[in-house]
């Protein structure tokens, strides 16, 4: 859908290969790592940034 962007980099095709191959691949650190960043980053989208968050030295 064009929803994701990577960066064009050495490690494109092992990630690629092990998203291919989920969840029969024989590792799935990366999809892990990725899909844990997905759900943070979507756990943020309607949060204030983190310096608005918490109010440092009473500002």
């Amino acid at each position: 859908m064009g929803n994701v962007w990577m960066l064009k980099a050495e490690w494109n095709d092992a990630l690629i290969e092990e998203l291919a191959v989920f969840p029969s691949g024989r590792h799935d650190d990366q999809v892990d790592a990725l899909s844990r960043a997905f759900n943070d980053l979507m756990e943020q989208k309607n949060k204030p940034p983190v310096w608005r968050r918490f109010n440092l030295m009473g500002r």
